[in-house]
């Protein structure tokens, strides 16, 4: 004890001992894996959203719609929501999901009408272009 402090030493004793403090670094987590694809044609999604909101947690799938996601074990009365652009929200009971293997999220593509856009274009002769790049 004679390079540690008796204060210091008191309060790492504390520390490791005490049940609150090693319940915050030893919880317990569940990690899912899985791929986003879409439901008509199979292929993956890349970046597709994969997240639980009510625990502010989420990730991106890369670019083969692969994700993994890892939780805390008391997960099980929360939603996992899934989403892309183009594809309508998936979201499902954390509950419903075997967790001991890799799971397979299918999307229903979404189509996005547009309003019409119209383009108008302006006819230049050479002289003005010229006179324009030269400003």
């Amino acid at each position: 004890m004679k390079g540690i402090p008796l204060f210091k030493f008191g309060l790492l004793l504390v520390l490791i001992l005490n049940p609150q403090v090693n319940k915050i670094y030893a919880q317990e987590v569940n990690t899912l894996t899985g791929y986003v694809v879409d439901m008509d044609t199979g292929d993956p999604i890349p970046y597709a959203l994969v997240g639980v909101p009510k625990q502010q947690r989420g990730i991106s799938a890369n670019i083969n719609g692969y994700f993994q996601l890892i939780l805390p074990e008391d997960n099980k009365d929360h939603h996992l929501q899934i989403s892309s652009i183009g594809y309508e929200r998936l979201s499902l009971p954390l509950s419903a999901i075997d967790w001991s293997q890799q799971q397979r999220f299918e999307l229903k593509p979404k189509p996005t009408v547009l309003d019409e856009v119209v383009v108008i274009g302006k006819s230049y002769t050479v002289e003005k272009l010229v006179k324009y790049a030269s400003k």
